[in-house]
C-alpha cells in the first residue's frame, strides 16, 4: 500500500502540476500543501529531499514576470496632459484605484456610478466589500 504522504506520491503529484503551473506557482502550492499537511496530518515534507530536489529542479532557467510600472513623471504627464474629453473615466479611475489603493477586481467590478456621492467641493466614494 502506497502511504499518500510519502515522498514518491509528492513527486508525482508535482510531475503532474508541471504541466501547467509555473515555477513561482509549484513552490507556493509546495508551501500550501507543507502547511496544510502539517497541521492537518503531522506529515512534515520539509524533510523530503527528493521532492525539494524536483521542485528545484524544474527552477533552472526560470525567469519571473515583472509587472511594468508608470514612473512618477509618466503619471504626472498622463493626468495633467491629456485629453479629459477622451481620458477622463480613466484618469479619474486611476486616482480612485490609486488614492484609495483599490485591487482590480473592486474598480471593474464592484465600483459602480451610483457610489460616487457629489458634496460640491468634494466626492466621497464608496467601494463595495472593500
Amino acid at each position: 500500500m502506497v502511504n499518500e504522504f510519502s515522498e514518491s506520491a509528492l513527486v508525482v503529484y508535482f510531475a503532474q502540476k508541471v504541466k501547467i503551473l509555473n515555477s513561482a506557482s509549484l513552490w507556493s502550492k509546495y508551501s500550501m500543501l507543507k502547511a496544510a499537511l502539517a497541521v492537518k496530518n503531522n506529515v512534515n515534507i520539509n524533510t523530503y529531499p527528493k521532492l525539494k530536489g524536483f521542485l528545484k529542479k524544474q527552477s533552472v532557467g526560470y525567469k519571473p514576470k515583472k509587472a511594468q510600472v508608470f514612473s512618477k513623471h509618466e503619471v504626472t504627464k498622463f493626468i495633467s496632459e491629456t485629453p479629459d474629453e477622451k481620458f477622463l473615466v480613466m484618469k479619474v479611475t486611476f486616482l480612485i484605484g490609486f488614492s484609495e489603493a483599490c485591487r482590480r477586481e473592486e474598480l471593474k467590478k464592484k465600483m459602480a456610478i451610483e457610489d460616487i456621492e457629489n458634496k460640491g467641493s468634494f466626492l466621497i466614494d464608496k467601494i463595495p466589500d472593500a
